[in-house]
């Protein structure tokens, strides 16, 4: 999902390996407003599969802040990591940013301890954009 902004204004990228979603949000978003993003991954039991890369640029380009994530729910199959790292944009039409930018951002992963049908749900915020509310289903083998 894209959406337009005016020139200046800062931009948060998000990136998923299964799912080909960016989003463009203004950087000055009432403080209040939340959106609500629907995953579904499929994980291996004891394999770490990874849920989500949230990365925020600027507009012209460089690091953002790296988002915060807070688990609301988490998984009765297994558990929630996160932790920092180089994301790559592989979008080749996102806004000034190029295919191959670049930045820290904050990798969610989930490790399932067995088989069967789990759900999660956690939030992610960054200053000035509105609070995401990702709810995932996991189909665990």
């Amino acid at each position: 999902m894209l959406r337009t902004i005016k020139p200046g204004i800062a931009m948060w990228l998000t990136g998923a390996v299964a799912l080909a979603v960016f989003q463009l949000v203004p950087a000055r978003a009432p403080a209040a407003q939340q959106l609500h993003r629907q995953l579904h991954i499929t994980a291996t039991v004891g394999n770490e599969a990874r849920v989500y890369n949230h990365l925020r640029l600027t507009q012209s380009c460089g690091q953002g802040p790296i988002p915060e994530m807070t688990v609301v729910k988490p998984p009765s199959l297994g558990k929630l990591s996160a932790r920092i790292e180089t994301v790559t944009m592989t979008d080749p039409n996102f806004g000034s940013c190029s295919a191959g930018a670049t930045g820290m951002g904050r990798v969610v992963y989930y490790t399932a301890d067995r088989p069967g049908k789990d759900a999660f749900v956690y939030r992610t915020s960054s200053p000035g954009l509105p609070t995401v509310t990702w709810t995932v289903d996991a189909e665990v083998r």
